[in-house]
């Protein structure tokens, strides 16, 4: 059963990677899909993404405080690595989908990262709940 679980661990892993590759190359190739009369060009998204970089990055620094200081049992460094490194790989791998399925830049961009942000934020604390309680 255990080498089940870890199997499809790496499984989803590598698939993740793959995913984020992919995107990665038509990224570079196609660039961002931004609508032909949408208001969103590449100037504005560059201005609204530096704003919601800095919100995002006080939010997350909020979270991983938050984190250390609730689950200091299980390692305050190893929880703030862990939690960061998660919804980093989750905001590359949403990025990446967006990229590959060429969803059109506009205001819905911004929100699908922030309910990524928000959905590690919650499943990282049940992880970390749970893994609490059977230590």
């Amino acid at each position: 059963m255990k080498t089940a679980k870890t199997t499809i661990k790496i499984i989803l892993i590598i698939v993740a990677i793959a995913v984020i590759a992919v995107g990665a190359y038509f990224l570079k190739t196609k660039g961002l899909n931004f609508p032909e009369n949408g208001v969103y060009t590449q100037n504005n998204i560059i201005e609204i993404s530096r704003d919601y970089m800095i919100k995002a990055g006080i939010a997350l620094a909020l979270v991983l405080v938050y984190l250390m200081i609730r689950f200091n049992k299980l390692g305050v460094v190893k929880t703030a690595l862990i939690s960061l490194a998660v919804v980093v790989w989750v905001q590359v791998l949403t990025i990446a989908i967006i990229v590959i399925t060429r969803m059109p830049i506009d205001r819905m961009f911004f929100a699908i990262l922030l309910l990524g942000f928000a959905l590690t934020t919650l499943a990282l604390t049940a992880f970390y709940e749970k893994k609490l309680k059977t230590e």
